[in-house]
């Protein structure tokens, strides 16, 4: 089930299969993780050639995309009862939503990420492919937290990997949906960008991912990060759109 077990100051990267390691996890409180998107997104990425203009390889994700049976999979397993912040794309997204309410969640509006300016194409059959979509729920019983921001800005900062999130953005959502002292879970943690933002803003972190490539990157990022002088943690940023009201 675990093939590689790492500990590395406040961090736990874990190589292994998601849906079998998450349930037997102690103390997560939070779930906040970029899955694999659905075929539609996946088959549009291998389709690009050559390299994007940000630099990163466009020849294929490396990585099979995710169905219903994979979704239904994570939320029958999730181990907390606190925030759960799954990004994804705009095909999957009510998917993620019908299954976390069929396991008890409260699930709130996507809230968009958008990766390349502010614009939303409204032409076609759905969102801007740079619009990702972070689907957010939690067990009815916890208390709300108020007002948090309706979207986030994911078009700033470098990302490691085809498909990765840069880390100013997931700074944001750790500090949004997490307090210090916190044990963020990413299940699907590709090369470490959430494990990253849980250093910088304070929290502990726990990563799994099953590729061993990706496992391979994160380990090396979460040495050079904790190598690097001790930083102030960094603040959350001021809410300015929607509440997120149970």
């Amino acid at each position: 089930m675990i093939h590689e077990d790492i500990t590395l100051g406040p961090v736990r990267l874990i190589r292994g299969d998601c849906t079998l390691i998450a349930p037997t996890l102690k103390g997560v409180d939070a779930v906040i993780t970029d899955p694999p998107f659905s075929e539609r997104t996946h088959s549009g990425h291998d389709a690009i050639k050559g390299d994007g203009r940000d630099g990163v390889s466009r020849s294929g994700l490396g990585y099979k995309p995710w169905g219903r049976a994979d979704v239904s999979k994570v939320c029958d397993s999730l181990p907390t009862k606190g925030w759960c912040c799954f990004i994804t794309d705009h095909s999957l997204a009510v998917v993620w939503e019908e299954e976390l309410r069929r396991v008890g969640r409260y699930v709130f509006c996507p809230v968009p990420i958008v990766c390349r300016g502010r614009s939303v194409r409204l032409t076609g059959d759905g969102p801007s492919s740079w619009t990702d979509w972070m689907v957010v729920s939690r067990t009815k019983l916890e208390s709300k937290w108020g007002t948090l921001p309706g979207v986030y800005d994911g078009a700033r900062g470098t990302i490691e990997h085809m498909g990765g999130k840069p880390i100013n953005a997931m700074c944001n959502i750790v500090n949004d949906y997490t307090r210090q002292g916190d044990t963020v879970l990413d299940i699907c943690m590709g090369s470490g960008t959430t494990l990253i933002a849980a250093i910088r803003t304070g929290r502990r972190a726990i990563g799994i991912e099953i590729d061993e490539r990706h496992f391979r990157t994160a380990v090396e990022r979460v040495k050079r990060e904790l190598a690097q002088p001790m930083l102030p943690a960094i603040a959350p940023q001021k809410a300015e759109q929607q509440d997120l009201i149970a």
